[in-house]
Formats: structure tokens, sequence, C-alpha cells
């Protein structure tokens, strides 16, 4: 009986031993996978960046077995990944593969300046170096971090944030690209008009007539010269007559060239910022021009696309303007000069007197 039960414990001691260690790795079934920002994480011997490599894990769908948290730093994990064992930055790791999407992400993607609806700015340059302007102001570093993070730290203090990156609406976090689409359409509602206690019969009332006499103060700062960067849409408001040219114009125009008419102003839909605004609407099938009153400026749509129009500041303007400051600031230094003058010949007058 007792070499029955010695032959048993041989078997059982060959059976175990002819079993990859390895196996016994993935006890907790969990692994870990690489989204490391330089496309793979090194396996290191030691819990510390100042440790031997041992080997690395790319990103993608490479799974390397978990074993436990390092038991003298939380931030790294001891895994087996092909034959290695070894020890990861958490930072660098996730638990499950990476969109191959999601790996297409460089520090040019990244680069430039973003914006979120409370007007809170990030910064960032391809060398990883951002400036941060919202309920604080820092600079730092930037980085692609776990789980496609973007992980901003500041280079002084504790301030430190992180944010998800979505590839798709091309947002960090609630941010978005400065000028963007999505951020043009934020300045257009926010300058759009509050219909909310306008009924339908107020939208199509009137607020200005060109024939009906000077334009009202309110519109004043419209009147003048109107032309989009390009140089080609333009809109130009003299007094009660306006100027309009084609929007479809691919040179530049001449206002002796285009047509005058009257106009009015009230309200107009706007189709590509889904919202109200007050607009210049002309009395044929010519282009809306769409006031911002609150930034003091004009646009106009081509194409779907909001065309900015800048107020054009003519060279006689100018000089009058200069003339008439100049004027002015001479009219005051003489007058200053009357009055010294004046008071030395009243002190004068007096002391003679007294002689």
């Amino acid at each position: 009986m007792k070499n029955i039960y010695r032959i048993l414990m041989c078997v059982a001691m060959l059976a175990f031993a002819g079993i990859d260690n390895s196996a016994f790795a993935g006890y907790y079934e969990d692994y870990i996978y690489s989204n490391a920002y330089d496309g793979y994480v090194n396996i290191r011997q030691q819990p510390t960046t100042k440790s031997t490599v041992l080997g690395a894990i790319p990103n993608g769908n490479f799974p390397a077995e978990f074993i436990e948290v390092a038991y003298n730093n939380n931030n790294w994990y001891y895994i087996y990944y092909k034959g290695i064992y070894g020890y990861v930055a958490k930072s660098q790791v996730g638990w499950s593969p990476v969109a191959a999407v999601n790996l297409s992400i460089k520090a040019t993607w990244l680069a430039g300046t973003w914006i979120n609806d409370n007007d809170y700015v990030i910064a960032c340059d391809k060398s990883g170096k951002f400036t941060y302007k919202g309920e604080v102001t820092v600079t730092g570093k930037w980085r692609l971090t776990g789980g496609n993070n973007i992980t901003f730290t500041a280079s002084n203090g504790t301030w430190k944030q992180t944010y998800p990156v979505n590839l798709d609406t091309h947002n960090i976090g609630s941010f978005y690209r400065y000028n963007s689409d999505q951020h043009k359409k934020r300045m257009a509602k926010s300058a759009a008009v509050d219909t909310s206690n306008l009924t339908e019969n107020d939208l199509k009332r009137v607020l200005y007539e060109s024939k009906s006499g000077k334009v009202p103060a309110e519109f004043e700062w419209t009147i003048g010269e109107w032309r989009s960067e390009s140089n080609v849409g333009c809109v130009a408001l003299i007094e009660k007559r306006k100027a309009y040219t084609n929007q479809s114009s691919t040179t530049a125009i001449d206002l002796s060239d285009v047509k005058k008419e009257r106009y009015t102003i009230g309200y107009k839909f706007n189709i590509t910022s889904q919202c109200w605004f007050m607009a210049i609407i002309p009395e044929e099938n010519l282009p809306v021009i769409y006031i911002d009153n609150t930034q003091k400026s004009l646009f106009y749509e081509m194409d779907g696309k909001r065309i900015e129009l800048n107020k054009v500041i003519k060279a006689t303007e100018e000089s009058s303007a200069s003339n008439d400051g100049l004027g002015i600031g001479t009219l005051i230094i003489i007058i200053l000069l009357v009055g010294v003058i004046a008071a030395l010949v009243g002190v004068i007058i007096v002391l003679t007197k007294k002689k």
C-alpha cells in the first residue's frame, strides 16, 4: 500500500513539474495592454525608471499577464510577457487593447489652441509643452497616457488635469479647436437673438427700414464699407442705402460696379447656426448680412460657411481723425499757455502797483 502511495506522489510531482509556471500568472484572468504615447511600454527589472530594461510590450492587441501590483510602489505592475517577468509603469498600460484609430494620435494632432464653452484655453505645442488659462493659469507638460487620455501636469505646483481624447468629434474632454466649426457655431449662438419671448409676428417685424430716414443709433456702427478678408465678398452701408456684391464673385470688387438698393434690418434665421440673428435684408434676392451686435461685426454665409466682414478704414478718415486729435491737443496747450501768461501778467501788475 505504501509503495502505491509513493508511486502516486511521484506521478503528481512529475505532472506539476511539467506545467509551465507562467500559467499560474493568469490566475486572476487579467491582462494588461500597452497604450503608451511612445507606442510601447518598457518592462523593467525593478519598479523604477532607473532599472534595467528587460523588454517591451508594443501598443495594440499584445496581452501581458498581470500578476500583482508592485509591493513597494503602487504605480507599477508586476507582469509576465513572452518569457519575461518584470515591472511596467501603471500610467502606460490599460486593461483593454487600444483601438487602432487611437494609436494614430500624434503630437501634430494635439498641437494648437483649444477652447471650451467657459472660454478656458489650452495652447499646446509639438514638443509636449502647454499653457492653460482657466480657473488658474499654468504652464507645464502634456502627454498621452493610459486609456487614451491627455494628461496636463503643471511645471510648478500640484495642478494636474486629465481629459479623454475623442478623435471622432475632434475633442479633448470639453475642449475643441479654436476657430473650428464648433467654436464658430458657439460664437454665432452667443451673438444670436434670444427668441424665447418673441412671437412669430415679432420675428416678422421690421426694426429699421432704409427709406424711412436716418439709421438708428443702435445700428450707426454698420454705416461704411465692409469687405471679407479675401476682398471678394462685400457690403457697403451708406446712410439710407446699401451696396451688395454677388457671393460667388472670384475677383476683388469695385464699389462703383456693385448694385445699390434699399434695405431693411429685421430678424433672420441662420440655417448653419440654427438660430435667429438681427440681419440686414435686401429687397431683392441678394446676400443677407447677419449682425453681431455684441461684437460689432457683420458676417454672411457662403457655401455653408460663415464669412466675416471687416470694416474698411479710409485713409482720409484716418487723416481726418489724426488731424482732429492734433487740433484738440494743440488747442488745450494754447489754452494752458494763455492761462500761464495771464497769471504772470497779473502778478507783474500787482507788484508794479505795490512799488
